[in-house]
């Protein structure tokens, strides 16, 4: 076991039943909010230093996706790829029951971040409705 890897049940220990991750999505790619799952850009970029290297946004083309423990944080990431995109769209915050993840997830860089990356293509993902329900 890597010194940065995290079980999941480590998680559901610390009563983080949920990983959320924030994403900006254009217009054309709106179906996607549908899907169940999440997959990362390259699977063969694996590793500490590719881990590193993604958490930094040194380069986000690996085996990994970026999520949150903190709703809020990956509100904040999405609205963050919100201003830098070109295009329209809308931000979504995905989630993922952590009962379910039979990936090897990893504590990100920055840990005031509560960053997890997860590795390989992230099943059993829902669009996190809390936003529609309260606004």
């Amino acid at each position: 076991m890597d010194d940065d890897e995290v079980l999941p049940e480590d998680l559901l220990e610390d009563e983080h039943e949920w990983l959320y991750r924030g994403m900006f999505l254009e217009s054309s790619d709106l179906w996607r909010k549908w899907e169940e799952c999440i997959e990362p850009r390259d699977l063969t970029k694996r590793g500490r230093i590719c881990r590193d290297q993604h958490s930094r946004n040194d380069d986000t083309e690996t085996a990994y996706t970026s999520w949150s423990t903190e709703r809020d944080k990956a509100q904040e990431f999405g609205e963050e790829a919100r201003s830098k995109a070109t295009g329209e769209g809308e931000v979504v915050v995905f989630k993922v029951p952590v009962r379910t993840l039979a990936n090897r997830c990893f504590h990100g860089y920055y840990e005031d971040e509560s960053e997890i990356l997860i590795e390989g293509t992230v099943e059993d993902v829902l669009p996190d409705e809390e936003e529609e329900e309260n606004g």
